[in-house]
């Protein structure tokens, strides 16, 4: 066999953050392309959905590549790779139980995940989605993210009255009421 010498070039990260955001403009393209096949009810949420990320992904396109300063600090090659990317399992868990003082569990973390899913769907169910989302934003941004609760109180409002503007004034769609509402309110 020959011996060929593969080079190894590094892709700076404005390179890696503009194919994040070309293949990311791709899909929604790909997405509004797709939608528009819809009967004319049916693409009422996904082509507003998909204008309004080919319009994000673009402004961040351009800030990107016109501010030398910018630092996301996010690596997007990130999203692509595997979990080996330098740091071995046994290190990550390491650096996870000196975080948490030893007190993680194997598994701990997938639980968590499931229990947050589990409590959206019943919240969703019990008091319909516009306020189970509300509900939810909250609870999340006290107890995971730690934030101040009057700070969290006014994301989750504002997350609130979006929501509503956007589908029920705007696009006029009727949102699930939940079953406690339906049963107190009919």
């Amino acid at each position: 066999m020959s011996n060929l010498k593969v080079s190894k070039r590094a892709v700076s990260q404005r390179t890696q953050e503009n194919i994040v955001a070309i293949i990311l403009f791709l899909i929604f393209v790909g997405f509004l392309v797709v939608s528009f096949d819809y009967g004319s009810r049916a693409r009422m949420i996904p082509v507003p959905v998909a204008i309004a990320s080919l319009f994000l992904i673009l402004l961040q396109f351009i800030i990107q590549n016109t501010n030398t300063k910018l630092d996301l600090n996010v690596n997007p090659a990130d999203l692509f790779k595997s979990s080996q990317s330098g740091i071995t399992i046994e290190d990550e868990k390491k650096e996870t139980i000196g975080v948490t003082g030893g007190k993680k569990q194997a598994g701990g973390s997938q639980w968590v995940a499931l229990s947050w899913l589990v409590i959206i769907l019943l919240l969703i169910l019990l008091i319909g989605l516009i306020p189970a989302m509300c509900v939810f934003v909250l609870g999340y941004l006290l107890l995971i993210t730690k934030m101040k609760w009057h700070v969290a109180a006014c994301f989750a409002a504002i997350n609130t009255i979006v929501l509503y503007v956007l589908f029920v004034l705007l696009l006029q769609r009727e949102m699930y009421e939940g079953l406690l509402l339906t049963l107190l309110f009919r």
